[in-house]
C-alpha cells in the first residue's frame, strides 16, 4: 500500500489518497515540556488513526524528538486532519501551535 508522508512544512496543504493508503504525519515534539500534539479534528469514517510513536532526535536528557502518527484511508470523502500542540491539563488557552491538512480520499 502506498504511503503519503506529511511533515511540519505541509501545514495547510491538501493531499489526495486512495482507499487503503497509509498516511504518516511527522511533527517535532518536546514532550518533556508538557506540550504534546493531540488530534483535534478528523472524520474517522474516512481516515482512521492506526498507530502513534515517538522517536528521540537527541540522546540529551529532555531532548526533543519526532511524533509519528499513522493513519489509514478507509473510504472516499474529504476530511481535515487537524492537531494542536498543547498542555491538555491547562486547557485551550495553552495551545501554542496548530497543524492541519485536508485529505481527499478517492
Amino acid at each position: 500500500m502506498p504511503t503519503i508522508s506529511i511533515t511540519d512544512g505541509d501545514n495547510n496543504r491538501s493531499f489526495d489518497a486512495q482507499v487503503g493508503d497509509q498516511i504518516t504525519v511527522r511533527l517535532e515534539e518536546s514532550a518533556t515540556t508538557g506540550y504534546r500534539w493531540e488530534l483535534e479534528r478528523l472524520d474517522h469514517a474516512i481516515v482512521t488513526p492506526k498507530q502513534t510513536d515517538f522517536t528521540p532526535l537527541s540522546t540529551a536528557v529532555g531532548g526533543g524528538g519526532e511524533l509519528i502518527l499513522e493513519f489509514e484511508a478507509l473510504q472516499p470523502g474529504v476530511t481535515d486532519l487537524a492537531l494542536k500542540l498543547w498542555r491538555s491539563w491547562e486547557g485551550e488557552s495553552s495551545v501554542i501551535n496548530r497543524f492541519s491538512v485536508k485529505i481527499t480520499v478517492h
